[in-house]
């Protein structure tokens, strides 16, 4: 059973001693690679967040799906810092 991934006021401590109160055998474990370029303006929480809820949560989009969603949101933050003027990825 997964468990919604913590919203963004949660404290990620408590959200995984809830998750294993729940289910105490459960561990839901996974990596992120990305570039400096998304990490500057997505935040570590963010980018877990929807990678989770794609991983572990029924209702969440594929996988891909959520990655270019990150992408995109990472772009978009870029352009409007930088005027549309550079982007290096």
């Amino acid at each position: 059973k997964a468990t919604k991934p913590p919203q963004a006021n949660e404290n990620p401590q408590e959200a995984a001693a809830e998750t294993a109160d729940s289910d105490e055998d459960d561990v839901y474990v996974f990596c992120v690679s990305a570039t400096d370029g998304m990490m500057d303006f997505l935040s570590e929480d963010d980018v877990a967040r929807v990678v989770a809820h794609a991983l572990y949560e029924s209702d969440g989009p594929h996988p891909i799906t959520a990655c270019e969603r990150l992408v995109y949101a990472a772009a978009n933050a870029w352009q409007q810092s930088k005027q549309g003027r550079y982007r290096d990825d």
